[in-house]
């Protein structure tokens, strides 16, 4: 349904002492709180001119504290606004939108650049992390051959100790047997060494 042209020709968020862009909260909040700076009850001094204002505000809250109320209201009020402006006034406006979307464009454009070198920043993190976890393995797999090494170096020289070891007994079981001879008899090596009894 088309708005009245005696709506369109009432600008509510200045009643509301809102900017256009304001939220739905913004305006709930402007409402209550002009409500009670206005209401008669409270401006005992004046309390036709309370009125008149109190009945303002309630006027722009029903018209603005609804979603497709509020739209309705922009777009009449848009089309008001075209109609009845001075020529001066249109470019005023026109400057004035061309400045908000040249200045949404900045933004959006900025967004996408801190976007493009956050998404680089990660990429370089990632990078560096990539290289940190490969330069890490590289030491880790140094060490492990370096204890492999090791192990094998021990492990050699262990089995080296045991084969002397084995060695060294069998010498000693060896000399050991020679010794087993018959009792009162001498060792081999010892007997021409003694005088014969006279």
């Amino acid at each position: 349904a088309a708005m009245a042209p005696a709506f369109a020709a009432v600008d509510f968020y200045a009643v509301l002492r809102l900017s256009h862009e304001a939220t739905a909260l913004e305006i709930s909040t402007a409402y209550r709180k002009l409500a009670r700076e206005l209401h008669p009850d409270r401006n005992r001094d004046d309390p036709d001119g309370a009125t008149v204002a109190f009945q303002k505000v309630q006027e722009a809250h029903e018209v603005l504290g609804a979603e497709e109320r509020r739209k309705l209201y922009d777009t009449a009020r848009a089309e008001w606004l075209e109609a009845n402006l001075s020529l001066d006034e249109r470019l005023e406006r026109q400057r004035a939108r061309r400045a908000r979307d040249e200045a949404a464009a900045e933004r959006a454009a900025e967004a996408e650049r801190q976007a493009a070198r956050a998404k680089q920043i990660a990429a370089l993190e990632a990078a560096r992390a990539n290289e940190r976890d490969k330069t890490a393995a590289r030491l880790q797999a140094q060490m492990d051959a370096r204890k492999a090494e090791k192990a094998a170096a021990d492990e050699a020289a262990e089995q080296l100790r045991r084969k002397r070891q084995r060695r060294r007994e069998k010498k000693a079981k060896a000399a050991g047997g020679d010794g087993d001879a018959a009792p009162g008899t001498l060792p081999a090596d010892e007997q021409g060494s003694r005088e014969p009894d006279q």
